[in-house]
């Protein structure tokens, strides 16, 4: 039986994309990155993370850089950024099955706590911030550790491929949601445990593991 929902928070639970390629947008020519424009949305939702920045040939360096310069940017646009709809009404029912809800992010605590209480989300357990851009497998078993959880009863559910990657690596069972960053193909093409298009199924597959 499922104790404990893992969730990764930017693209999944918030609607953070079109942020977030807002303001890579307003800094790429500091990198010397070409600007990425609305028709290439569903173009770049075909390629994974790793895919992407061999795309765009951003290096490691240049990547962390770009993190850092963003994420204080986002603060101060998180009063803007909406919840994935549906999601809201997954925590209150995941909380009524006595469900522990969890949170990993490479986003900032700061960022997601401050959105959580925009949105009046009270639901979550924990929240675990990390960042380790191509190793969400070893944050995930981090995590899994540092909240003494039992690997049978977990269930992970992100937008990425690497999340699935990583869930696969951490051992536990992932559930990948269409509306995030990943495309459903490229999603398709990981082979996710369950595959979802709308919030409310996320219940269903939690519930058919009990």
């Amino acid at each position: 039986m499922t104790q404990v929902v893992i969730f990764d928070f930017d693209g999944t639970i918030a609607n953070t994309l079109d942020s977030i390629l807002k303001l890579f947008n307003e800094i790429a020519s500091d990198y010397n990155l070409p600007i990425i424009k609305d028709s290439d949305k569903e173009k770049i939702r075909n390629f994974s993370a790793k895919e992407l920045v061999k795309e765009y040939r951003i290096s490691p360096w240049k990547l962390l850089q770009l993190t850092k310069d963003i994420l204080p940017k986002l603060k101060k646009n998180i009063k803007d950024i909406s919840i994935v709809e549906g999601m809201a009404d997954v925590f209150q029912d995941l909380e009524k099955l006595e469900i522990k809800i969890g949170i990993v992010t490479s986003n900032s605590k700061e960022n997601v706590e401050l959105f959580l209480a925009n949105q009046h989300i009270s639901q979550i357990d924990f929240i675990h911030s990390e960042k380790s851009l191509f190793g969400k497998g070893r944050v995930l078993s981090h995590l899994i550790k540092e909240q003494k959880l039992n690997k049978e009863r977990v269930v992970y559910v992100g937008d990425e491929v690497r999340d699935i990657e990583a869930a696969r690596k951490a051992g536990i069972p992932v559930i990948a949601v269409t509306w995030g960053f990943n495309s459903e193909k490229r999603l398709q093409q990981s082979k996710p445990d369950y595959l979802v298009t709308n919030p409310q199924q996320i219940l269903e597959k939690v519930d058919s593991r009990g």
